[in-house]
């Protein structure tokens, strides 16, 4: 069945074709070393208005690849598959890290704040995100599987980005602002983490659905 032949030759004639470091590709890549920088930045414990501004800018960033594949023309499946393990690796890092810090296996040094969230709705939405990854990651074998999210997805993205940033915000304090009603932050926080993680089983099975309509697509076609 043709239709499920691999996407790596394909791959493989776009990067002679375009070269791997094109202006989407330098972008993505340029969102995750903020994102690294920020990350050691909160392991040793410095800067927390930085740390914070890096996080933003990755996270605000993550528009800005899709625009430049589409502006100058170098779109790739390569490309795409780059851009999502990035933003799996940031989101899925920035939940692992409240997940120690909540657990106390990395202990808070910016403050003492401490914000009571549910840590096995984190661990679900874990093992969600790394189930998404896998399905991702499936398609560059099966092209019927969608690469990109679908609506679901995206909202999940960003309901995901806003319960992170409310924790990290509440966390690092950044420009000397913060929260005081931490009860209230485990309330909208829980309701968030509960939110993603939801959205991320429908993302699941809207990326299942999609297949399958891929499926019956390619099978009329080959019938012809």
């Amino acid at each position: 069945m043709k239709y499920f032949a691999s996407n790596i030759e394909l791959i493989r004639k776009e990067l002679e074709y375009f070269g791997f470091w094109t202006r989407a590709n330098k972008i993505t890549a340029f969102r995750l070393g903020l994102f690294f920088m920020a990350i050691a930045f909160l392991f040793i414990g410095i800067l927390p208005t930085l740390t914070f501004s890096l996080l933003t800018i990755a996270c605000a960033l993550d528009g800005a690849d899709g625009w430049a594949a589409r502006r100058y023309n170098c779109k790739t499946i390569l490309g795409g598959l780059f851009d999502k393990v990035t933003d799996k690796i940031i989101i899925g890092s920035l939940t692992t890290m409240i997940f120690l810090l909540l657990t106390g296996y990395l202990a808070p040094k910016f403050s003492k704040t401490v914000i009571r969230l549910s840590t096995d709705w984190l661990i679900y939405l874990l093992i969600a995100e790394a189930g998404l990854l896998i399905l991702g990651g499936l398609s560059l074998w099966f092209p019927v599987i969608p690469s990109k999210a679908g609506r679901v997805g995206k909202l999940k993205m960003n309901v995901e980005c806003a319960f992170c940033f409310l924790c990290f915000f509440t966390y690092l304090r950044p420009f000397g602002f913060g929260f005081d009603d931490l009860n209230q932050v485990a309330k909208i926080g829980d309701f968030l983490l509960k939110a993603s993680f939801w959205l991320a089983i429908g993302s699941g099975l809207d990326y299942v659905f999609r297949g399958l309509k891929n499926y019956r697509f390619a099978e009329k076609l080959s019938e012809r």
